[in-house]
Order: C-alpha cells, then sequence, then structure tokens
C-alpha cells in the first residue's frame, strides 16, 4: 500500500458488516469506526472493535455539534482539534456506516492516488450529483453558501462549477488531509454562527428548514468540487442508504 490513507465510518447508530465485508483482512487496519452520540446503543463488527473512536472521549471535544444536528461532520471539526488522530495520513475517507467497499476496491484507490494530482478527489459513482441535481437550493441561495465559504476560508468556491460539473453527496468521499483538515477548521470556527444562520435563516437559504446537516453536506460537498483539479468516480465503494433504517434520518431540531 503506498497510500497512507484512513477510511472513517462515521456511526450514528449502526455500522454495518456488510461494509468491509469484501475487504481483504490486511486492509482492515485501514478502517476506523468514528462513533458520535453517546447515548445512542452502537452495532458495529466485530473486525472494527479494536478499531474504533467514541467522539465523546476525545481529548477535544464539543457536544455542540451533535446537539445542534451536524450528524456525520462533527468528524471534521473534532480531527481537526485532534489531529494526532491523522498524523500518519495524507488521505482521509469520510463514509457512512452503510458503505460497501469490494474486494479490489482499496488497492485500486491506491493505485488511482499513486498516479494523480494531489488535488484529487475520489467520489463513490452512485452518489455523485451532476448538473444540479438533489441540490434543493436555488442558484441565489447556492450563491450565498458559496460566498459565505469563501470568505471565511479565503477560497474561492464558485458557483458555475457546482452547477456545471455536479457535487458529491452524503459526506462521502475520498480527500487529501490538508483539504480535510481546513474545512475541519471552517467547522470548528464557524459552526456557532452557520447554525444561527441557518436556524434563523438569516442567510435566506433556508426557508423550506432543511435540517443543518443537510446544509452542511452542501457546503461540503460545493468546497470539495471547487477546490479538487480532479474528480474520479469510483464504482468500487457503493451507498447503499436505502438498504438500511437509519434513526437519524428522522431527527429534527
Amino acid at each position: 500500500m503506498k497510500t497512507k490513507i484512513n477510511f472513517f465510518l462515521t456511526t450514528y447508530d449502526l455500522c454495518s458488516e456488510r461494509s468491509i465485508e469484501n475487504v481483504p483482512k490486511d486492509f482492515l487496519d485501514l478502517f476506523i469506526c468514528y462513533q458520535v452520540k453517546k447515548q445512542k446503543k452502537k452495532k458495529i463488527p466485530l473486525q472494527l472493535l479494536k478499531n474504533t473512536i467514541k467522539e465523546w472521549e476525545l481529548p477535544w471535544n464539543d457536544y455542540f455539534y451533535q446537539e445542534n444536528i451536524f450528524c456525520e461532520y462533527s468528524i471534521l471539526p473534532h480531527l481537526y482539534k485532534n489531529k494526532y488522530l491523522i498524523d500518519n495520513v495524507e488521505y482521509i475517507g469520510l463514509f457512512h456506516g452503510d458503505v460497501l467497499f469490494t474486494k479490489n476496491s482499496i488497492n485500486n484507490i491506491d493505485d488511482i492516488i499513486s498516479k494523480s494530482c494531489k488535488d484529487l478527489l475520489i467520489v463513490p459513482e452512485n452518489t455523485f450529483c451532476k448538473k444540479g441535481e438533489s441540490l434543493y437550493l436555488n442558484e441565489t441561495q447556492i450563491e450565498i453558501l458559496c460566498k459565505y465559504m469563501s470568505e471565511k476560508m479565503d477560497t474561492d468556491i464558485k458557483t458555475k462549477n457546482i452547477y456545471n460539473y455536479g457535487w458529491p453527496s452524503c459526506a462521502l468521499s475520498i480527500t487529501s488531509k490538508n483539504k480535510f483538515l481546513k474545512f475541519g477548521k471552517f467547522l470548528y470556527e464557524n459552526g456557532e454562527d452557520i447554525f444561527n444562520k441557518l436556524f434563523d435563516n438569516s442567510l435566506g437559504v433556508n426557508s423550506n428548514y432543511h435540517r443543518i446537516c443537510g446544509i452542511i453536506e452542501r457546503m461540503w460537498g460545493f468546497y470539495l468540487i471547487c477546490t479538487s483539479n480532479e474528480v474520479y468516480l469510483t464504482k468500487g465503494i457503493r451507498h447503499e442508504s436505502y438498504s438500511y433504517e437509519q434513526e437519524h434520518w428522522k431527527l429534527k431540531h
């Protein structure tokens, strides 16, 4: 394995055994079950019981993100503030506990990264939304979100990239550690401001009262697509969200 990478499976209640059943044993150490929401009982594969992180036990942890339904995106500010957890990696895979990795997916990802540029983004093909698909936001609202992120992160996030190309949904992606940490810093420094502006709709982007995590999902996807020089859509990782009943989908603030 040439690439230094970890795959984080964010887990609210279920990290499915099916996620890793096809992964060769030699690669299982690359997978980490990242648990959120202490109060919720978890179902975790035996193979990952020794490879787990409980967010509420980290040296720096802030329940604000779970209390206000940032859901799986709380991993971003928490890894930013607990960088020792990713000291030895160059790439980070952020996934739900209900993805499926095929037998050759890890080797394929390693090969893709080793031959590509540093600003590579890898996304499961069945979660990539093309040309405005599944945005649930109009162009003005997207422009507002992109402007907000551009100013806070000093990064040019262009609306036209999202409409012309598409965006990765469901928080499922593999990106460089530096890019991951930059968005983690953004959520750490601006989490309360983002929540307040979405909750009272002072930005004008939440008129349909989306869950907070739904808007954060889009912000993360917009950021990734606008800051990546190359995007690779893989069939080796699939999201099977409709095969599972995830209780946190029903959460409302």
